[in-house]
């Protein structure tokens, strides 16, 4: 995926929407209670994304046709379902970090009274985190879209 792809594209459009009304939403500084439920449930939803995608991602992998992987290599299409895969894997594990990242940052600094996280922070996360949903989404649907092909490719091919 280009830059372009990455920059022109309704999940990042979306995550960027969402992250921007959260902006607005949200006080200047988060307390620490809040955070700590924000992190904990993301940390809990990314993992189990992270469960879903490499159901999808062994679906694929599994498929051991090499006839129907060498139709799909013609144009180019099985290199690039990879490598949608391998960005996904990249944006969600990078998520999953900074969610936990930042829920242990909270931990540490839920009996501070005061201790906070500006709003820009937040929405940072905020995005990061929709952008991750967005592409487990579309690599689930590439997946259906991939044993949809392979279903039309075997009936044309019996």
């Amino acid at each position: 995926m280009g830059s372009k792809e990455f920059f022109i594209s309704w999940d990042f459009a979306l995550s960027l929407l969402i992250a921007v009304i959260g902006f607005w939403i949200v006080p200047d500084i988060i307390p620490t209670a809040i955070l700590k439920e924000l992190y904990a449930i993301s940390v809990s939803v990314l993992s189990i994304l992270f469960s879903m995608f490499f159901a999808s991602l062994t679906i694929i992998i599994s498929l051991n046709d090499n006839e129907f992987l060498e139709f799909l290599e013609e144009d180019g299409h099985f290199s690039a379902l990879l490598a949608q895969f391998k960005f996904s894997l990249s944006v969600m594990f990078m998520s999953l970090i900074v969610s936990l990242l930042l829920y242990i940052l909270v931990i540490f600094n839920v009996s501070t009274p005061f201790w906070g996280q500006c709003k820009i922070q937040v929405s940072i996360f905020v995005f990061i985190f929709f952008y991750s949903l967005f592409a487990v989404f579309l690599a689930s649907l590439d997946t259906i879209r991939f044993l949809k092909t392979r279903v039309t490719f075997k009936k044309k091919n019996r």
